[in-house]
This record gives structure tokens, sequence and C-alpha cells, in this order.
């Protein structure tokens, strides 16, 4: 069976496993569906472009072609009937300045149709097929035109008779090519109807797949949107509990750790980056005669009253030479916090003020670097070996007495032994 830990990591792997492949895909279906959008818009735009640029300009020109083609044929059977009222030349330039007139939109309407590009085979066939027609057309209609100039002019009256017959026969040769030109031109608008409703069927099929697309991307975001929000859910419930669990387990292992600092044989000193110090455990009280609340935030020196701390100008671990230049609780304290290197078991002597009085102290020390609170800390121990010194010094001085005793006792034992031989 796995540890709860492990569970809850293996869960929350999961759930962000699970986000991070639901993020994907949502983007991935937003992807293909603005791109499958933007190929439609495309589309829809081309559709468009081509209907304004070509269909309405085409059925326009076609509709003015139309429109001043009856105008010409109209001022065509005007020109016959004025021969049985008798009509002077000003009837005649009249109908001829109409006449120049509907030319004038004719041709420009037919330059227009003309000049606008055919996507298909058939608009191409009769576009040229047109070509044909409204050549012959025009071509008869200049020839009629150079006899109604001649009727308009007063100084051909007594030809009028005879111009008009040339007109006549000129109308007579003219109309089968209008009425031909006119199926072509309704076979162009026809066309251009058919394109045109071809064009707008396919417009409104595409608006309908971008409507259908837009719909299903809202209800997909908004499934997905959801589905996140579960899982994200989920995921910071989970988070705020191993959040918890993971606190109590500190508060339970920093209980312990107080426990062990409060309870330890040896003298702990906790100090800060500026070798101040900031908490210390029972031992040291009992070193320094002084409660745990009493010379918080000094230097060590200063803390444990040593005679040498208030040397220097500035206070303890100021001054280079000297005693402070050679303590070793200076030294162990430096090397931890800049080198960020353990010390072990190093002896070192001591002379402290301990209420008033002074008293030499002998310290085992050691310093061990920690990162707390987001800052470097040294927690130096202090094992009091005072009186295993002294007792030392004891020894060594009761093996001097002995040592001297034995000496003594083995020269008189010698003079002794020489008194008998003599």
């Amino acid at each position: 069976m796995k540890p709860k830990a492990d569970r809850s990591s293996h869960g929350i792997w999961a759930v962000d496993f699970k986000i991070t492949i639901s993020f994907i895909a949502m983007v991935s279906i937003i992807l293909c569906v603005g791109m499958a959008g933007f190929g439609a818009v495309s589309m829809l735009q081309t559709s468009l472009k081509n209907f304004g640029e070509n269909r309405i300009p085409d059925l326009k020109a076609l509709a003015v072609l139309n429109q001043h083609r009856m105008a010409i044929r109209g001022d065509t059977f005007a020109v016959s009937l004025l021969l049985h009222e008798k009509a002077d030349a000003k009837a005649y330039g009249a109908i001829r300045v109409h006449q120049q007139e509907a030319w004038k939109y004719i041709d420009e309407a037919w330059l227009a149709l003309r000049t606008n590009p055919r996507q298909s085979e058939k608009g191409i066939e009769l576009i040229r097929r047109a070509e044909a027609d409204y050549d012959a057309w025009r071509s008869i209609h200049r020839r009629m035109d150079t006899v109604l100039q001649q009727l308009a002019d007063p100084a051909n009256s007594l030809r009028q008779t005879e111009l008009h017959h040339q007109y006549m026969q000129l109308t007579a040769e003219a109309l089968p090519l209008s009425n031909t030109i006119s199926l072509t031109f309704d076979g162009l608008t026809d066309n251009n109807i058919a394109n045109t409703s071809a064009m707008v069927e396919r417009s409104l099929g595409i608006a309908g797949i971008l409507h259908k697309g837009a719909v299903f991307s809202l209800l997909l975001g908004t499934g997905i949107s959801i589905f996140l929000f579960i899982l994200s859910h989920r995921a910071r419930q989970e988070s705020a509990r191993q959040r918890w669990i993971a606190h109590q387990d500190l508060e339970r292992r920093r209980a312990n750790l107080q426990a062990i600092f409060d309870t330890a044989p040896v003298g702990m000193i906790l100090l800060n980056g500026e070798g101040k110090v900031r908490q210390i455990n029972p031992v040291v009280s009992g070193i320094t005669g002084m409660p745990g609340s009493c010379g918080m935030f000094r230097q060590i020196g200063e803390f444990l009253n040593c005679i040498h701390a208030h040397l220097p100008e500035k206070g303890c671990g100021y001054r280079k030479e000297g005693p402070c230049g050679q303590c070793r609780i200076r030294a162990a304290l430096e090397c931890a916090l800049e080198a960020r290197k353990e010390i072990r078991g190093v002896e070192s002597a001591h002379t402290l003020s301990i209420h008033g009085r002074t008293e030499n102290f002998f310290f085992q020390i050691s310093a061990a670097p920690l990162f707390l609170d987001g800052s470097n800390h040294v927690l130096l121990t202090l094992f009091d070996i005072t009186d295993h010194k002294e007792t030392e010094a004891e020894l060594r001085s009761s093996n001097m007495m002995l040592e001297k005793t034995i000496a003594h006792a083995s020269n008189l034992a010698r003079k002794a032994a020489l008194s008998s031989r003599d």
C-alpha cells in the first residue's frame, strides 16, 4: 500500500495532467475551429468581392445597354415617321442629339461589361459572341448616323426623300442585329443571375457553417471551461489540504526540535547572520546565570559577559588582535557564517563575569550553518568541560607530587643503602 503522501502527490499530479490535457485539447479545438472559420470567411469574402466587383456591375451594365438600345430603336422608328410628316431638318437634328446621348451611355456600359473578368466557360463564350454582335450593330448604326446627320442639315432638304430611303434600308439591316444582340444580352443577364444565385446560396451555406461553428465553439468552450473549473477547484482543495498537512507536520517537527533544543545536555545558542544571539536553551542560562529573555540580539561575547567583550569601541567581534583575535568562539562563528562549514569539538578557554565575579570556563565548541526564515544562521553548541579540565589539572598536580615523593623516597633509600655499607 502506498504512503498517504505518495497517494496525495499522485492525485495532484493526475489532476494537473487532466487540466493540462484539457487545456491543450481546448486550444487545439479552438485553433481548428479558428482555421476553419478563417477559411470560410475567406471564401465568403471572395464570394462577396466577386459579387460586388463583377456581378452587380455586369447586371447594371446590361440594364443600361438594354434601356438605351430600346431608346435607339425608338429613335429609328421616329425617323421613319418624319417622312410622312414633312418634318424639317431641326426634327432630325433633335433625334440625332438624343441618339448620340444614348450611344454615350451604351459605349460606357459596353466597356464596363467587356472588361469585367469571366469565371465560367459559358460567360466567356457569351461575351465573345456579344462582342461580334455589338461590333456589327454599332457599325450599321454609325452608317445610319451619317445619313441622319445629312438629314439634319438644311442644305440637304432637296435630297430628303433619297436620304430617308437610305436610312430605312439601313434600318432594315439594323433591326435583325438589334434583335440578335438583345438575345445575347438576355443570355448574359440570365447567366449573371444564375451565377449570382449560386454565389448567394454558397454564401448562405458558408454563413450557416460559421453560425454552427460559432455555436459549437461556444458550447464546447463553455463545457471545457466548466470542466477545467471543476478540476482546478479540486486541485486547489487538494493543494490546500496538502499544505495544511505539511503545516501540521512542520509544526510537529518544530515542536520536536524545540523540545530537543530545550532538553539538550549542552548549551545551544542560535545566532543570526550578524552574529547576534537569537535564542538559547536552559543550559546556557545556567552558565550565564541569566534567564533566556535577557541579552537577546547582542553579540555572543556580550551575551556571555566575556571580560574582553567591551574592550573594542564597537563591541565584541570588532577587534582582530589580542584576546578577541584569538577567540575560538568568534572564529567558529565566522567560519560557519562565511564559509558555510561545520566546526566540531574545538576546545576553548574563556573568562566570564558571572554575577560580578570573574570565573574561568572551558568549553568544547561546535558550530553548524543553518538557513532559517530566508537568511543564514548558526547553531553554536557549548559543552562545559570546566570540571573535567579542573580534574585533569588536579590529577596532573597529584601525579607530579607523587612522582616527587617517589623520587625523594628513592633518594633516601639509596642514601640509607650507602650508609649501611660504610
